[in-house]
């Protein structure tokens, strides 16, 4: 960054599609007098602290590298104010965090977390919900993810 800046937004240098909403979204920054731009969290060149304030916003290869990831959180809200604050990314990275939220009354989706190692009989899980989604517990949206349907295996 060679000038300040109000805003960034923090993206990934990997990304398959640029997000739509990006444009649009620095143009309103700009009509609101702010100067914002979209920068790499992995991009080791970037100077976090020449931006106000980061916010996250396409960081989506985070869940293949989520040790780095967790890493620059902690670099970056050293250098400038990051919205989400590292013990919030930390904490939500995995999702656990709706099995925790689910226990102090929050409605979340039917969510059972199978640990590694451990075995998971899906036709029995088929039998309480007829369809699930399966997928890491350390992801970014879609990836990685199977829509399982009990007739699925009725069929095969």
């Amino acid at each position: 960054m060679s000038a300040r800046l109000d805003v960034v937004l923090a993206t990934a240098t990997e990304l398959s599609d640029p997000d739509v909403d990006d444009a649009p979204l620095r143009g309103a920054l700009a009509a609101a007098g702010l100067r914002a731009d979209t920068l790499a969290w992995d991009d080791p060149t970037v100077d976090w602290s020449a931006a106000a304030v980061c916010f996250l916003r396409s960081t989506w290869n985070y869940w293949g590298k989520h040790d780095a990831f967790l890493a620059w959180t902690e670099r970056c809200a050293a250098a400038t104010r990051l919205w989400n604050p590292p013990s919030v990314v930390r904490w939500n990275i995995h999702k656990s965090y709706l099995l925790e939220l689910e226990s102090r009354g929050v409605p979340v989706v039917p969510t059972r977390l199978v640990r590694r190692g451990d075995r998971l009989d899906v036709r029995e899980l088929l039998r309480t919900w007829p369809t699930a989604v399966m997928k890491p517990a350390i992801g970014a949206g879609s990836f990685g993810a199977l829509r399982v349907q009990a007739d699925d295996l009725a069929a095969g």
